[in-house]
């Protein structure tokens, strides 16, 4: 190769490298631009949320049990919170749990429950969404869908509920107004497993599944609670109404050294002991109408105090 071929490739390489140095500068202008917009985005979204911030310590009230209704800051806390969810999607599940609770308090129950399913949808794993979905079922009487949320709700670890509620800016902005937040949450927690024990055995004796009663009265004793009469009551009753009459008489027992007092518990143990001693017969079995009356005002009491909870 000649001298004047050697210039050649010489200047095809050098007007080369200056052409890809070239589009190196453009690719890291776009880049930079880039980034810079979405900086700048986030920083305008940070802002335009700050100021539409709702009362948090208005929530806080009704996450300890003192809120009063306030249409106009219920409006402003789902208006808020739903520019969260549309923003910042890491947070959307969250933000739907709170718009659901709002809608809940302001008698919009057909939106309240839209919205816990949305938030159930995004995040499975968080104990409320699914238990407040469960509850506004259990209203409605449906009580084979109420049955399926609530046993997605007490399949959830207790322990990743909490994790994901402490680390939720959604929440951690309304904590910022309650005192001793970790231990409200543990015990608001705790006492959410209860009630949603009590309404999946509930829903199980208004299906007459007596097994379902018995299942969810047992795994309830496991539970630390003040309503654990109720539980071996209704264990002792299930028990009786699937003629596992010596399996009744150790629930209702139990029952009564809980709770002395406790008229069905003597009611059914009274059966029991009875239909073990004699042949079964179809009449024997019938159950006073007056005293399944009175049993449905005293579980009506119980169920009737459960309500969808914030956190």
């Amino acid at each position: 190769m000649g001298k004047r071929g050697i210039q050649n490739i010489g200047r095809v390489i050098s007007f080369a490298g200056s052409r890809v140095f070239i589009l190196y500068l453009i690719m890291f202008g776009l880049f930079y631009i880039s980034v810079d917009y979405r900086a700048v985005m986030d920083k305008a979204r940070a802002a335009a949320l700050s100021r539409l911030m709702p009362s948090f310590d208005y929530l806080a009230e009704y996450f300890e049990g003192r809120g009063t209704l306030d249409a106009q800051k219920l409006g402003e806390a789902i208006f808020y919170h739903k520019k969260v969810a549309q923003y910042v999607l890491v947070l959307s599940a969250d933000a739907y749990g709170v718009i659901g609770f709002c809608y809940h308090q302001l008698g919009m129950q057909k939106e309240a429950a839209s919205f816990y399913q949305k938030a159930a949808q995004d995040n499975p794993y968080l104990f409320w969404f699914h238990y407040n979905q469960g509850v506004l079922n259990f209203r409605n009487q449906e009580y084979t869908s109420a049955m399926e949320s609530l046993k997605m709700a007490v399949s959830v670890n207790p322990e990743l509920t909490l994790k994901i509620i402490n680390s939720s800016k959604v929440y951690r902005d309304i904590m910022r107004y309650v005192e001793n937040p970790e231990r409200k949450i543990s015990q608001h927690l705790a006492g959410g497993y209860v009630n949603a024990h009590t309404l999946l055995v509930a829903c199980c004796y208004r299906l007459k599944d007596f097994e379902g009663v018995l299942r969810f009265a047992t795994r309830a004793l496991h539970l630390k609670s003040m309503r654990r009469d109720f539980f071996l009551f209704h264990a002792g009753m299930a028990a009786y109404e699937l003629k596992k009459y010596p399996q009744a008489v150790d629930f209702l027992k139990e029952a009564l050294d809980a709770n002395p007092k406790n008229p069905f518990a003597i009611y059914y143990l009274g059966l029991s002991l009875r239909l073990m001693e004699a042949d079964d017969s179809p009449d024997s079995t019938v159950v006073d109408p007056e005293m399944l009356e009175r049993y449905e005002e005293y579980t009506n009491q119980i169920i009737g105090g459960i309500n969808p909870q914030l956190f």
